[in-house]
């Protein structure tokens, strides 16, 4: 009896370990990429990064070591392609320095990186979008921007300003 019991008991145990190591991969990969929001412990904010699968906390404190370690670095001519959420930029900002605002450029399909009138159409890469959902991104070409792309493909501005509130409203909910 006891020859049976003990290799019944070490294949349950390895089916149980198992189970566990696959429902925790399954719900790291369904929350790649995304901003969650611990809504039972003070409203902490954690990044699942896409690349390396771990949560990490966002604050003040780490919120600029986290940029460094995790944003990819995009160049202008390739983040133009993503649409970005109009809602996000500051109004007043004006990137080349055509005395159009970037806002302004954008809903009007230029490039607010590329000065003059008429110059700097574009046209957005939904592949590319796609691509970096749930990616954090260094703009290098224009003061180390720092950019979130949501998962409906679309660009976020984080600024110092808005880090907090900016993460807790494109978050999911968890406990």
């Amino acid at each position: 009896m006891k020859k049976i019991i003990i290799p019944f008991l070490i294949f349950f145990s390895l089916f149980v370990v198992g189970s566990s190591v696959l429902a925790a991969n399954s719900i790291t990969s369904r929350l790649k990429g995304k901003l969650l929001l611990q809504v039972q412990d003070k409203g902490r904010i954690w990044y699942v990064d896409p690349v390396g699968l771990q949560k990490h906390e966002v604050t003040f404190a780490n919120a600029l070591s986290l940029f460094q370690k995790l944003a990819l670095g995009i160049t202008n001519a390739d983040l133009i392609k993503i649409p970005a959420d109009l809602d996000s930029l500051n109004p007043n900002l004006d990137s080349d320095n055509d005395g159009y605002p970037d806002k302004e450029e954008l809903q009007n399909g230029y490039s607010p990186y590329i000065p003059g009138s008429n110059k700097g159409r574009f046209k957005t890469d939904n592949n590319l979008a796609t691509r970096l959902k749930g990616r954090l991104l260094l703009q290098v070409q224009d003061k180390g921007r720092i950019w979130y792309i949501d998962q409906n493909g679309k660009r976020w501005e984080v600024t110092w300003g808005n880090l907090m509130s900016l993460f807790r409203k494109l978050a999911l909910g968890i406990t």
